[in-house]
């Protein structure tokens, strides 16, 4: 399923890149953006029915809710679950806020241009996607994530360094994204499997709070980047060398024995 938003990210960038090539008025993007709203809108009204059988529906007080949401914030391995598919989560918003200065400011990359450079992160995506879901289930949840961390954090970390030394150009920054994009959905598909296989009878809440401490946390990461800005690929480079190591130790430190096999394999 995470192929499917990685096919649409494909094709934006492109989309945006050449309404800004032949309209010149980058309004027109926040004019398409709300087209596209208005529409999912109308579609989730009319074609999309409720799934939740009326006999099921149970009305829930909203200190029930929070009790929810903290016996899920408390329990030490989704928590670290959630903290390492957050992170990992962070660095596609701090890629996405620092990548289009980097690349058209700095290196001169023509606006139409830069989706191409962002299609070869998606790429690099849809293929871990691919790899992870042959892959988990003969390897597990645990082996993967172990895997799409450690992957992540060594393109992290690459791309810190490089962007200290400066002597490589673009493709400098270029190839280390790539490579700790590859592992995205491979950390957070797993993350979340192992988040959620703890709370069965409450997997609503449980999945409500991966996806806030999931955008929260790129809200937040790509916030750093736009305010440690200081004309160089450094603040980009570091934030993301800092979610990935973060991401990495949540989950050796936070999960459990990584010996230990506790995840069923999806």
């Amino acid at each position: 399923m995470l192929l499917i938003p990685s096919l649409a990210a494909l094709i934006a960038p492109f989309v945006g890149g050449y309404l800004l090539k032949f309209f010149a008025d980058w309004r027109l993007i926040f004019w398409v953006l709300s087209a596209f709203g208005i529409i999912a809108f109308v579609l989730g009204i009319l074609k999309l029915p409720e799934t939740h059988p009326p006999e099921k529906r149970v009305k829930s007080k909203v200190s029930k809710i929070l009790r929810d949401y903290g016996a899920v914030l408390c329990h030490r391995r989704a928590a670290g679950y959630m903290i390492c598919g957050g992170l990992s989560f962070a660095t596609m918003f701090a890629q996405l806020s620092g990548t289009p200065f980097i690349y058209i400011d700095m290196f001169g990359v023509a606006p139409e241009d830069f989706g191409i450079l962002f299609a070869m992160n998606i790429l690099a995506i849809m293929v871990g996607s691919y790899l992870n879901s042959r892959l988990v289930i003969r390897f597990g949840v645990r082996r993967m994530l172990a895997v799409g961390t450690t992957i992540a954090m060594l393109g992290g970390i690459g791309l810190a360094a490089s962007a200290a030394y400066g002597g490589f150009g673009l493709f400098g920054i270029v190839i280390p994204i790539v490579i700790f994009m590859m592992p995205h959905n491979m950390v957070n598909a797993n993350a979340t499997a192992g988040a959620m296989e703890y709370f069965p009878n409450l997997a609503g809440t449980a999945s409500a709070m991966l996806g806030f401490v999931r955008f929260g946390t790129g809200a937040l990461v790509g916030a750093f980047v736009g305010y440690f800005h200081d004309g160089t690929a450094l603040p980009m480079s570091y934030i993301i060398a800092g979610c990935v190591i973060g991401s990495a130790a949540a989950f050796w430190f936070l999960t459990g024995d990584p010996s230990e096999e506790s995840s069923k394999p999806v």
